[in-house]
């Protein structure tokens, strides 16, 4: 007695093998990271964009610029063999110039904390305050003033004329150093109308947030 055709062998589905990725070992190529190490790149990235959110490199330019700058008025001699290093004070210009407008650029952004845009504008007033003194200090002789200016009263001279609480007996004497005078409280005013408009600007990204 004949018997039918045997049934088809069921098939068992096979497991699929570990891929490309899960076979390639570890090799000094192999961009992995071994287990329990921190991975360089990633931390190198983390600090970049830390830097960036926090607007450090800008402050740190110009935090160095100040410190080039106050050396400067400290270590600068005075007289025909001394002359100005024309090329630091162009910087420290350039500098205050650049964080003026870096200030209003940061007030426009309401995601930026108000203590960048306060540490950007107290860098611009001493910015200000030291290439003044250099200069007060470089041009404070007899021709050109009262008295001859020592450092502390170059200095002197320098905030006195930005608080405007004036300077006592010391007072120019020549057109270059009413020059000087004069460009100090053109830069004052400027930096006065600058932290205004600040001021306004912030409170009036406040008030379109609220809204």
């Amino acid at each position: 007695m004949s018997s039918g055709p045997a049934p088809p062998a069921r098939r068992t589905p096979s497991k699929p093998g570990p891929g490309p990725a899960a076979t390639r070992p570890l090799g000094k190529d192999s961009d992995a990271v071994p287990p329990g190490e921190r991975d360089p790149a990633a931390g190198r990235a983390a600090l970049a964009a830390f830097a960036r959110r926090l607007h450090l490199f800008p402050i740190g330019l110009q935090v160095a610029l100040q410190f080039s700058g106050w050396a400067l008025f400290f270590l600068q001699g005075r007289g025909p063999g001394f002359p100005i290093s024309s090329w630091i004070v162009a910087l420290l210009i350039f500098a205050a110039l650049y964080g003026i407008v870096y200030a209003i650029l940061l007030a426009r952004q309401s995601a930026v904390p108000i203590w960048v845009v306060v540490v950007t504008v107290l860098n611009v007033v001493l910015l200000v305050v030291v290439i003044f003194a250099v200069l007060y200090w470089h041009y404070g002789t007899t021709p050109n003033f009262n008295v001859t200016l020592s450092r502390l009263d170059a200095l002197y001279f320098t905030l006195g004329t930005l608080s405007t609480a004036g300077t006592g007996s010391i007072y120019p004497s020549s057109e270059l150093a009413r020059g000087l005078v004069s460009a100090q409280m053109a830069a004052d005013l400027l930096l006065f109308a600058v932290a205004v408009a600040l001021v306004v600007t912030r409170l009036g990204e406040r008030r379109q947030t609220r809204r």
